[in-house]
This record gives C-alpha cells, structure tokens and sequence, in this order.
C-alpha cells in the first residue's frame, strides 16, 4: 500500500502516521509504503494485532529532485529505494525478502551552465571515487593534488550520507536477520489477493 502522508522535511512519522501504518497491515496489506516529507524517515517492521510483522517504509526521502541542490550534503539529497521480493507458497502471498538500496541526488553544472541532475545509488558513488582516488595514487602534479582533494572531500561526503540513510534502516536489525545493504529477511506472509 502506498500512503501520500507526513509532514514535509521531518525525519520521524506523526504519531497518527503510525497508527494508520498498524491499520493498514492489520487490513492485510504486507507492505506500507509513505511518501510526502522529502526526507527520508524509519523504515521498520511493524507488528501486527495477530502478532504478525509486516513492513513500514514511512518516507523513502526523494527519488530525483531539484531541492538542494546547491547543498552537498543536504538531507533532501537522500533516497531509499526498497527492492520487495515476493513469493506465493500454499496460496499466501510473502513478503520474502526486502533489498534496501541507498541513494543520492546529484546536481552537476555542465555547458552553458546547464544542469545535470541524476540519481546514483550512493555504493556506486563510493566505488567510482574510489577507483578514481587509486588512478590519482600513482600520479603527481599541482591539477592531480587539487582534483584528489576535491574527491576525499566528496567522499566525506558520501560516507557521511551513506551513514545518516542506513541510520532509518536501524529499526530493521534484530538478533537474527538484518536488512542493512542488500541482505534480506522474511516477513509474516498474508493472503493471496491481499492490498
């Protein structure tokens, strides 16, 4: 189910958010899914009246915007995109595992001053800057000792992003599962045919 609700910019749900969270799953949705704040707020599981979980992703924070896009590491940058498997067993439809995947919005200034914004998941960020930083080891000069402090700098940045995103995911980690980047963990199935 997908819920257009919350306060814009606010990084935790209202209080009537949540309870309108535990009514959809006790409806039988498997999944709630909210949007609206364009930042991004806890994604966790949710027991249900029957004892049940099911999963909330309160805000997913912004897919691609234009808002900050003059601050580096302005929280309106972060994304969460949530990768849902689902399987169908005896008639029940589960939600088998769940695949969170941190994102960033990047704005990027090119020709005539015309603008670039694209989305990147922010572990493919990190692997570029990387790369490019061990390209950068092997070189010397005044350009390659301004270019490689530009990048520690935006990789900073990244970690510090990848840090504050993987913070709402907190909620998901129990003693034996863990949703932190690209692992996946059961949850209580419902029936086929439900929202």
């Amino acid at each position: 189910v997908f819920v257009h609700w919350g306060a814009e910019y606010k990084l935790a749900p209202a209080p009537e958010d949540r309870k309108l969270a535990k009514a959809l799953l006790d409806a039988g949705a498997f999944a709630v899914i909210g949007h609206h704040p364009h930042v991004l707020q806890p994604v966790e599981f949710v027991t249900r009246t029957d004892g049940t979980r099911g999963l909330v992703a309160f805000s997913l924070g912004n897919l691609l915007s234009n808002q900050d896009a003059f601050v580096a590491d302005g929280l309106r940058r972060d994304g969460l995109l949530l990768g849902l498997e689902l399987t169908k067993q005896d008639g029940v439809m589960r939600l088998s595992a769940v695949t969170p995947v941190p994102i960033v919005t990047e704005h990027t200034t090119g020709a005539a001053k015309k603008r670039d914004v694209q989305v990147f998941p922010v572990d493919a960020q990190l692997a570029s800057l990387n790369a490019r930083l061990a390209e950068l080891s092997k070189l010397t000069g005044p350009a390659v000792k301004k270019e490689r402090a530009a990048l520690l700098w935006r990789r900073r940045v990244a970690l510090s992003r990848l840090a504050r995103i993987t913070s709402f995911l907190r909620p998901l980690e129990t003693a034996d599962e863990s949703l932190l980047p690209r692992a996946a963990a059961a949850v209580d199935g419902v029936p086929a045919g439900a929202p």
